[in-house]
């Protein structure tokens, strides 16, 4: 009988199965591993600008429907 894992010049066996595992894990460590971590400082300051825009938004839709 044929094994289709056996060993070939001592490395195993090229399959399928291993080909998908191998796309799959690397699809995902792609989607799910964290991005560049921002300092803190930035974070601060973007959180901030966010705010800022908001509060704008709000002001302008509170002055847009007379309230």
């Amino acid at each position: 009988m044929h094994d289709a894992r056996a060993r070939t010049n001592g490395d195993p066996a090229i399959t399928l199965d291993g080909v998908l595992k191998d796309a799959f894990g690397r699809g995902l460590r792609a989607h799910y591993e964290p991005q560049e971590i921002i300092p803190h400082h930035l974070l601060v300051c973007l959180m901030q600008m966010r705010e800022d825009e908001a509060r704008a938004q709000r002001k302008a839709a509170a002055a847009h429907s007379g309230g």
